[in-house]
């Protein structure tokens, strides 16, 4: 079931589920969050979480469909190597041996994974915010776009650019956090 899940996720675009989630909510939880609109957080926490959901809903769902992927893939290929053998027939607890052994090991393609992933919910944030109208750096990029505003349009993908470096660093850096093996070489 999770399987089918997951490639649900991934199957559907964000405009089409973004679509599809403002449809179900209006139709069946009317009141419960807006659709459409951002409630800054000086307004209240509640309703500022309220009208961000739906969003971060859209843009999670994709990216943890594929975490989902590549996690289990990765885990059930580090739970054939020989050290969870070994782990294993030196009577360690089965939980012990997943999540300090095999998990751990197994995180490299998934932080991997994250890493990339922020260049993809960056730019997916354009549409996102257009299509639930939220104030954001996808929807400044878009709006300076329509009027030529190349100053703007040049920051906004600095801005993006510069994120998505500062996060493949710190994915580098997260290499050598969880595994030990893999060391920062001056």
């Amino acid at each position: 079931m999770a399987r089918v899940l997951a490639l649900a996720g991934l199957s559907v675009p964000n405009f089409l589920l973004g679509t599809l989630l403002i449809l179900a909510v209006s139709l069946y939880l009317p009141n419960r969050f807006p659709t459409t609109g951002y409630v800054p957080l000086s307004e209240g926490l509640g309703a500022n979480l309220r009208s961000i959901f739906l969003p971060s809903l859209t843009l999670a769902l994709a990216l943890s469909a594929s975490l989902m992927r590549i996690t289990r893939a990765s885990l059930a290929e580090t739970l054939h190597q020989e050290y969870i053998r070994v782990a294993r027939s030196k009577g360690l607890h089965e939980r012990r041996v997943l999540l300090v052994h095999a998990l751990r090991n197994g995180l490299i393609p998934v932080i991997t994974l994250l890493g990339i992933h922020v260049g993809y919910l960056l730019g997916g944030t354009v549409i996102v915010e257009e299509i639930f109208s939220l104030p954001g750096i996808g929807r400044l990029a878009l709006n300076a776009i329509y009027q030529r505003d190349y100053p703007t349009v040049q920051g906004t993908v600095l801005f993006i650019a510069v994120a998505f470096v500062l996060v493949n660093l710190l994915t580098d850096l997260a290499y050598s956090l969880i595994d030990p093996r893999i060391r920062l070489e001056q």
